[in-house]
């Protein structure tokens, strides 16, 4: 070491020890969280619902957003037959397309107002196609 500081050559930090560490895993950090209920799967849901809820959060001045404000802001009917597979891309054109049917047996079997026989059929069709069900 010279008298007007340390030489370009002459490591600053010779003692520094470097800790690689990893955030908590999804399981570890959702640990906390009931798992009774069925809650939608963010991935899937709407960008349009998880703005809202944040706004709704902020306007009410709650950090982080909790559970209470999520389900008010969220359609209760979310995980139902018709907005998972929309959210999938399968319209009632797609799916009238692929099992063979008409669009009112779609929009019948979406309101649960299709025959029990021809609704249970439509559905393994729909299984068997890979269709989340």
């Amino acid at each position: 070491m010279s008298a007007h500081g340390p030489s370009p050559l002459t490591p600053i930090f010779t003692n520094l020890n470097i800790h690689a560490t990893h955030p908590p895993s999804a399981r570890e950090q959702t640990r906390k969280y009931p798992t009774g209920r069925r809650t939608p799967n963010l991935a899937t849901v709407p960008e349009q619902y998880l703005s809202l809820a944040l706004e709704t959060g902020y306007q009410a001045s709650e950090k982080p957003v909790g559970e209470a404000i999520v389900d008010s802001v969220l359609s209760k009917q979310i995980d139902d037959l018709e907005p998972t597979l929309t959210r999938h891309g399968y319209t009632t054109k797609v799916l009238t397309e692929m099992l063979g049917t008409k669009p009112g047996e779609i929009r019948a079997l979406f309101k649960q107002t299709l025959g029990f026989d021809r609704a249970r059929e439509l559905k393994e069709q729909m299984l068997a196609a890979g269709l989340p069900v």
